[in-house]
């Protein structure tokens, strides 16, 4: 019984022996693999800004793009209005559809007419259509407007 018991305190020393080393040899990859992950992220993180900053700097570039397009526009209708005598001589028809035409923004659209009807008190009174082609062809008023002969000013009539 005495050789039973010494066998089975000497296989269990080596199993304990053995156990320690595949816990050691475990804790080392283990070890490296944080430093590994740690690493990782510290690269995804630098990629993560340097995105951030070219997206930031895309943006911006945008944004200045967009605000110089804005500014011709504006300085474009401005000088098209400049264009339009509003001295003390009165607006011709063509004055008052041009500047219908930059009211409504369609100074481009080759769709959309802008004609005066007639004159009264003063207005041109203005229509605003596109010719509809559905076989039968006719036109769809989009708007009838006055424009002041002396101020230019327009007002809607719908």
């Amino acid at each position: 019984m005495k050789k039973v018991w010494i066998s089975l305190f000497v296989v269990s020393i080596i199993i304990a022996g053995c156990s320690k080393d595949v816990v050691q040899q475990e804790e080392e990859p283990v070890i490296e693999d944080i430093e590994q992950v740690e690493k990782e992220e510290e690269q995804k993180e630098e990629i993560e800004e340097q995105v951030e900053e070219e997206t930031s700097d895309v943006s911006q570039s945008k944004t200045d793009l967009n605000t110089k397009d804005e500014q011709k526009e504006q300085d474009k209708t401005a000088e098209q209005e400049k264009d339009v005598d509003k001295s003390n001589t009165e607006l011709t028809e063509e004055d008052a559809i041009r500047l219908v035409k930059i009211e409504l923004g369609v100074e481009h659209d080759d769709f959309i007419h802008v004609v005066v009807d007639h004159e009264k008190d003063g207005m041109y009174v203005v229509q605003v259509y596109e010719v509809v082609d559905n076989g039968v062809g006719h036109t769809a008023t989009l708007g009838w407007y006055t424009v002041d002969k002396k101020s230019g000013e327009i007002k809607s009539m719908i």
